[in-house]
């Protein structure tokens, strides 16, 4: 039983049965998943397509709907990556909102640039495959030698080590193995969606239930609940001395059933990040931005990794290798400077990691810039099974389970509130649709919310359309 000050706030719901699964996150090497974990390309991974529009490397490009430059939620920024190449696709459900024909405002130091795409008409843009959109390979990581524990967070981050978990965390013993054995780097070649956002929590007289999040909250700082809505706000007075640079965590890679029998299905995704939950009171609150990456089922069935460094939009990246549902992946998202090394100030980047520890031995990694406007307030950490409401359902998936850690700015590791040794007070989201009927059900390994025991479990049940 953990401490008494970390109780656990969450929604009064009816309790259903845990996910039943042997913790194959101990093992990390080895896979039991019904579909064959172990094999190459298990399930189809993506993206499976892009448009692409060639412009100055380096440029910060604004995609929005031809004539619409004054709605927030019709707006995407782009940074064209060294190839100069804006990839981007339509999410399904916003194809209506976004229309055919769209503007690209590109700028660069002085230098501006304007395309029209006309999606209609393929000399306006060119056309990308999946085959184009694989990720490209940058060198192979050198095993590590000597005292793991004396390498300075810098040289590890020079060498895109993962950085070094705490002793104690579950996560260490799995990190030591595999620094210490070669490793393929990728560079992700990343598809914008225009028009998806893995949202943060939804804000709303809800206690804990939530309308997309399913999972857990935890800050250092504690949580208020609200006098009237009963939301659970992260404290801003007590936040500020415990705010999160990093995270990790050790995922099992989901195996999407694609829609539930005879519906269409709306995005959904599994993720871990920072900076998602609101903070303050009813009276005085704000919206953080959110880093986060993981997985994502854009398309049904595809599985898809994904980065977003909210309210940037989301980017879709394909696997370098294997990935098979049930591998164990080590999700790492850090605050970057402009060179993504590790930094303590105020961010210019987010910068991700995916590495599949069980299979095909490869690391791929991306950026994506700083939200231009935001308040990033990184006071809390996330680890979340989310659906995005729609005129569908969520998606049919399994293989949902994770533990995690975060490293706050001065330097201190804090375990996911499953860890043996955790202290941070957390609380428990539940999504649920319309008619408050469950998306998703998270809980502790021993099928419990309220008694904290990793790894993190998520069952998710039909809901929606709303």
């Amino acid at each position: 039983m953990q401490n008494a000050n970390r109780t656990a706030v969450f929604a009064a719901a009816a309790l259903f049965s845990a996910v039943t699964m042997s913790t194959r996150l101990a093992a990390a090497g080895t896979s039991s998943s019904s579909s064959g974990a172990g094999s190459p390309s298990a399930v189809p991974t993506g993206p499976t397509h892009a448009y692409s529009v060639a412009a100055t490397p380096g440029a910060s490009c604004t995609i929005h709907p031809e004539g619409v430059t004054n709605d927030a939620s019709l707006s995407a920024t782009v940074i064209a990556p060294a190839d100069g190449k804006i990839r981007f696709d339509v999410a399904p459900a916003a194809t209506a909102a976004w229309g055919t024909r769209l503007t690209l405002d590109c700028a660069l130091s002085n230098a501006s640039q304007t395309f029209l795409v006309d999606l209609n008409d393929s000399s306006t843009f060119t056309s990308e495959s999946a085959a184009d959109l694989q990720p490209i390979k940058t060198g192979v990581r050198p095993p590590l030698t000597g005292d793991l524990t004396a390498i300075p967070a810098s040289q590890l981050v020079r060498g895109q080590y993962p950085l070094r978990p705490d002793a104690n965390s579950p996560i260490y013993t799995k990190w030591a193995q595999h620094v210490t054995t070669s490793v393929d780097l990728y560079r992700a070649i990343p598809v914008s969606i225009l028009g998806l956002h893995n949202y943060g929590a939804h804000h709303g007289n809800w206690g804990a239930i939530d309308q997309n999040w399913s999972g857990f909250v935890q800050a250092a700082g504690g949580f208020t609940n609200g006098t009237t809505s009963g939301y659970p706000y992260v404290n801003f007075a007590l936040s500020g001395s415990d705010l999160y640079g990093a995270y990790e965590a050790l995922s099992l890679a989901p195996d999407p059933q694609g829609c539930w029998t005879g519906e269409s299905c709306d995005d959904s995704s599994f993720w871990a990040g920072t900076g998602g939950a609101w903070v303050g009171s009813d009276a005085d609150s704000f919206s953080s931005a959110l880093l986060q990456h993981g997985f994502q089922f854009m398309y049904g069935g595809v599985l898809t990794l994904f980065d977003e460094f909210y309210p940037n939009n989301t980017n879709a990246v394909a696997a370098p290798g294997p990935l098979s549902p049930g591998d164990a992946i080590l999700l790492e998202g850090y605050d970057g400077d402009g060179d993504c090394n590790y930094t303590t100030s105020t961010p210019s980047n987010g910068c991700f990691t995916w590495e599949n520890w069980s299979e095909g031995a490869w690391a791929i990694s991306d950026v994506q810039p700083y939200p231009s406007g935001a308040t990033f307030w990184p006071a809390s950490v996330e680890y979340i099974s989310e659906w995005h409401p729609g005129s569908g359902t969520n998606d049919n998936a399994t293989e949902e389970q994770m533990v995690g850690t975060a490293l706050d700015l001065n330097g201190t590791w804090h375990p996911d509130p499953g860890g043996s040794s955790a202290t941070d007070p957390y609380v428990v989201f539940f999504g649920v649709d319309a008619d408050v009927d469950p998306c998703c059900y998270a809980t502790w390994d021993n099928g419990t919310t309220d008694d904290p025991e990793d790894p993190m479990k998520f069952e998710n049940f039909q809901c929606g359309p709303n």
